[in-house]
């Protein structure tokens, strides 16, 4: 590959400079230079720790890692950015620019929210003496759209019709909707000629695990199908066969015509493997006519390069003590004459269960329902801690059968029991469930104040430098006055405001009180936790000082609502809360009552007694158990309504500083969704899209009430919305980002077209714009993928947090190895871990996870893991399986 003179290799993503602080971006003015690049317009010139780049600090391009440290975005403060590099090019010769782009998701100012856009942009070749903005002549240009959620890489091919010096310039675009908008870009190269991936045929060569390479009948009666067929792919470099340094895709040819084919009727299969050089072609990828005797058929393999030219590799082989060649520069496939039946179990058995519970499960003939009933014995390897009935079961003709699970009671501890499902004599399933609980605290931890006054658990308490610097603590039998021997152990969560001078204590039944000693440092916010040997740990909160301000805070500061609105939606998806800084949450006491006082003739709030005021009081609540105190106000509108009002809250004696919230009204004329479509959907499957709309006025402003309803226009498929199962849907009020949270899609099983589009309630006008969905057929899963699928090393510090993230993931691929964007995952950790390791949130051994309909993947939840060993994750989707393992030092 050769660059063009002048310019530098993987533009504006340096890995030097200060790192800028604020929001992480720097405003480039006209005549800056970065990378080589000029800037002609101003641009937002982005860090690793804006929110954008930090998000997305890697990228996978051509199969190889990336990491992100700068990037331009192509509109700042609504000005349409432009950098240019000029180059001298030959007449008739071919130059290739490549680039990665992202969809620009944020505002350039300080509060950064998510927002739907016009992330479009445009590529201009213009002769070197009109560089400059709109050229009305440009010598060649293209428009791109990065409505792409994570880095996607772009190219541009130019071929220059005389000699001369030219100008190539990235150019936003200013939609004029009152929000910065533009692409971000980086890593842009510009290379003479094709872009090339440095790759040699004549200089790889693919190994096979096995010299046979079998297809036999096996869950697919109709064919033969392969086994997972195991490779690696090695590059000689000087005199030795090594991993190749960067990743290349590979592509299979089936030679044999339509007798053989890979599963998706396709004769070609694509592959990248992995940094170790790995890679399988998964069970079942192929698929062959049966046969009665044994056969011979074969197939090629080579790299895939630019515009998807097949470069094949005549050095293939098979790894038997040693490297041996194959004949012929083909990998031989052996298709078996003979096969025998593949019987499976499908469905989930909880990891753990502390009652009885009764699961249902389906046992499966080479894939397939039996059509016939079935007897299975049920074993357990101990009858000590758990039961289940019947032991003998007879499956019903579709294959499902049902079994009861009965912890035995009173066990103590966590015991772990294996049950085995056999098929006369045949194991097809094994499970292993956790009973028994972990024994409750004896002890309870009691801490007092210097006057003597008991201090609540996890209450907040408001100390100063002229406190008393000392609590004393003491231990009591769970439920009881009676004292207990024990020591205690404090401890400060921030030393610079307090610390602890004598810890641990010591308490006894003769000196029940032990006085902690303490040391006042700075204003600030900590915690001091006390524990000790079986008994529950005890938290105090503290402010220190006067730093904080107490006030009341309002989710924002002008709100914009319909006219005629009976009430907005009410719950956590109201339009307006209003909420305490420093935030009061559960465990705090009692938060004081907020007065509201409504200014205008316009507005009315709801009340508590569902009664219609302009001034009353809300009492605040906690919508869950971990979430702090807010009043979320239900607000009425007056028809035809038109005159801006406002709502004052306040407290009692002004404890807390009072928040006035601007109201306005408006009416919908557009709709912007948060995606652009065509949207790609599996016939026959529920979506999981978590498909989200904004309602703008005339004047893009956002309306956050609204009566309105959105229908699903039927061309040559459909789909009905899954809460309902109608094709229509009612929306009156958007959530406080402007949003409106659609139902997902019961899409039918018909290929074709259908549409999402808005009309008032009770009208048939259309709100511009419509949404189309693209229904495709989609195949079945042959394989599943964990990322990552190598053993993880993970500090305790870094696990006790939370593993996981947006490279933790599972994908279901087809036999062409394309994402199946359908269907679910169910993810599972061992219950009897030394890690200690547990989904964060949820199930905490077991949750099963929809597959998402943008990109195929299915979110591995956020583990976290509290002690040093091993634990291992299990991926499992049907008859398909995979694990990882997960080393906590």
């Amino acid at each position: 590959m050769t660059y063009i003179d002048g310019f530098e290799k993987n533009a504006i993503n340096i890995s030097r400079g200060p790192i800028h602080q604020d929001n992480g971006e720097l405003h480039l003015p006209q005549g800056s230079l970065v990378s080589g690049w000029k800037v002609e317009a101003g641009i937002g010139f982005l860090y690793q720790n804006n929110q954008v780049v930090n998000e997305h600090k890697h990228a996978t391009v051509d199969g190889a890692d990336i990491e992100i440290f700068h990037a331009a975005r192509l509109v700042y403060k609504k000005v349409r950015g432009n950098i240019s590099h000029t180059f001298v090019a030959t007449k008739g010769q071919t130059y290739t620019f490549t680039w990665l782009h992202i969809a620009d998701m944020y505002f350039s100012e300080a509060k950064h929210q998510n927002v739907a856009g016009s992330p479009e942009y445009h590529v201009h070749i213009t002769l070197s003496t009109d560089r400059h903005l709109d050229n009305p002549n440009p010598v060649t240009q293209m428009p791109f759209f990065a409505s792409d959620s994570d880095w996607v890489k772009k190219s541009f091919v130019f071929t220059a019709p005389e000699s001369r010096e030219y100008c190539i310039s990235f150019q936003g675009k200013y939609d004029n909707s009152g929000i910065d908008r533009g692409a971000v870009i980086t890593q842009i190269n510009a290379y003479i000629g094709d872009e090339d991936d440095g790759s040699d045929p004549n200089k790889f060569r693919v190994i096979s695990a096995t010299k046979e390479l079998p297809l036999f009948q096996g869950q697919n009666e109709k064919n033969l199908n392969n086994p997972a067929l195991h490779f690696t792919l090695e590059q000689r470099v000087g005199d030795d066969w090594k991993v190749p340094p960067a990743r290349h895709q590979l592509r299979f040819d089936l030679t044999e015509g339509d007798n053989i084919i890979f599963d998706d009727d396709s004769p070609h299969y694509k592959i990248t493997p992995s940094d170790e050089g790995k890679f399988t072609l998964p069970a079942n990828c192929i698929k062959a006519k049966l046969v009665t005797t044994d056969t011979t058929k074969y197939m090629t393999v080579g790299l895939v390069g630019i515009n998807n030219l097949f470069k094949q590799i005549k050095k293939v082989g098979y790894s038997d003590l040693g490297y041996h060649d194959y004949d012929e520069s083909k990998l031989p496939l052996t298709l078996k004459a003979s096969a025998s039946d593949k019987w499976t179990v499908d469905g989930t058995v909880p990891g753990s269960i502390t009652e009885p519970q009764n699961i249902t499960l389906q046992l499966k003939k080479n894939g397939r329902s039996p059509n016939a009933a079935e007897t299975l014995t049920v074993e357990l390897n101990s009858t000590g801690y758990l039961t289940v009935t019947p032991t003998t079961v007879t499956t019903k003709t579709d294959g499902t059968f049902t079994l009861t699970l009965t912890p035995v009671p009173g066990q103590t501890g966590s015991n772990t029991t294996t049950l085995t499902l056999k098929h006369y004599g045949q194991v097809v399933g094994t499970y292993h469930i956790k009973t028994g609980e972990t024994p409750s605290a004896k002890y309870e931890i009691r801490v007092y104040d210097a006057d003597g006054t008991l201090l609540p658990p996890d209450s907040w308490q408001n100390w100063s430098a002229t406190d008393d610097t000392y609590v004393s603590v003491s231990v009591v039998n769970k439920g009881t006055e009676i004292a207990a021997d024990a020591n205690v152990t404090i401890v400060s969560s921030d030393t610079s405001v307090l610390t602890v001078n004598n810890s641990p204590v010591n308490v006894t039944t003769s000196a029940p009180k032990a006085r902690v000693n303490l040391t006042h440092g700075h204003a600030g916010t900590m915690k001091l936790t006390f524990t000790a040997t079986n008994a529950s740990p005890l938290t105090l909160n503290i402010r220190m000082g006067s730093q904080v301000k107490q006030s009341l805070v309002a989710s924002t500061s002008t709100l914009w609502l319909s006219a005629g609105i009976n009430g907005t939606v009410t719950g956590e998806n109201a339009p307006l809360e209003v909420g305490f800084n420093p935030q009061i949450e559960p465990g705090d006491g009692n938060p004081p009552t907020i007065h509201y006082t409504v200014e205008g003739m316009s507005l009315h709030v709801i009340g508590e007694d569902n009664l219609s005021h302009t001034e009353g009081d809300l009492h605040p609540v906690a919508p869950t158990n971990t979430s702090d105190y807010r009043v979320l106000p239900h607000l009425r509108t007056a028809t035809g309504a038109s005159k801006a009002c406002a709502i004052t809250f306040s407290t009692k004696d002004n404890v807390y500083a009072p928040v006035k919230v601007d109201v306005k009204f408006t009416t919908a004329d557009h709709i912007k969704w948060s995606t652009t479509g065509p949207v790609t959907v599996a016939a026959g499957h529920t979506t999981n899209l978590k498909l989200k709309l904004k309602v703008l006025d005339k004047s893009d402003v956002t309306v956050s009430t609204f009566a309105l309803t959105v229908r699903i226009d039927d061309r040559d498929a459909g789909a009905t919305f899954e809460s309902s199962n109608d094709t229509t849907c009612s929306i009156t009020s958007a959530d406080r980002d402007g949003f409106v949270h659609l139902p997902e899609l019961n899409v039918k099983n018909t290929a074709g077209t259908f549409f999402l589009y808005v009309v008032p309630a009770g009208g048939n006008t259309r709100l511009n714009e419509q949404l189309q969905f693209t229904v495709k057929l989609v195949e079945d899963a042959k394989t599943i993928r964990l990322s990552p699928n190598t053993t993880q090393t993970i500090q305790t510090a870094d696990a006790e947090e939370g593993i996981g993230g947006p490279n933790y993931y599972a994908e279901l691929l087809g036999a062409s190895g394309n994402p199946v964007k359908a269907g679910e995952v169910t993810f599972t950790v061992s219950a009897s871990n030394k890690a200690g390791a547990k989904f964060k949130n949820g199930n905490a051994y077991q949750q099963t996870i929809p597959v998402r309909t943008q990109d195929g993947r299915a979110r591995i939840p956020v583990i976290v893991a509290t002690n040093t060993g091993r634990f291992t994750l299990t991926a499992t989707s049907g008859s398909l399986s995979q694990d990882v393992e997960f080393n906590i030092v």
